[in-house]
């Protein structure tokens, strides 16, 4: 929403409003597994195991409001724009994270 309005013939004056909606949503997963060096030769070596996953999702709904002057006067013209920062109105957010780290044994009597 906007208006605007001359305050002489050369300046003018304007407000304006305007609402945002912002949405995101981020996801990730990772995953990683290697061997462990270990000096027996018998059997498999003992495996590692990492397992992250991280999600978000957030919303925000706000207003931001902006004023201006506006000078014109044959070749010659000037503006100044004044805006204000984003004023919440609602929002939320979620966010959900899990970590798993493994170090699997091949069996009960490997100590490494």
């Amino acid at each position: 929403m906007s208006t605007g309005f001359k305050l002489s013939s050369n300046l003018a004056f304007g407000l304006s409003m305007e609402g945002q909606y912002r949405e995101q949503h981020i996801e990730e997963s990772y995953s990683a597994r290697a061997f462990i060096n270990n000096n027996t030769v018998s059997g498999l070596p003992p495996l590692s195991n990492v397992e992250t996953q991280y999600q978000v999702s957030h919303y925000n709904v706000g207003v931001k409001f902006r004023a201006g002057l506006a000078y014109d006067k044959g070749n010659h013209h000037a503006g100044l724009t004044i805006s204000s920062p984003m004023a919440k109105i609602k929002g939320s957010g979620q966010l959900l994270s899990d970590n798993v780290v493994t170090d699997l044994r091949s069996s009960a009597t490997n100590d490494t």
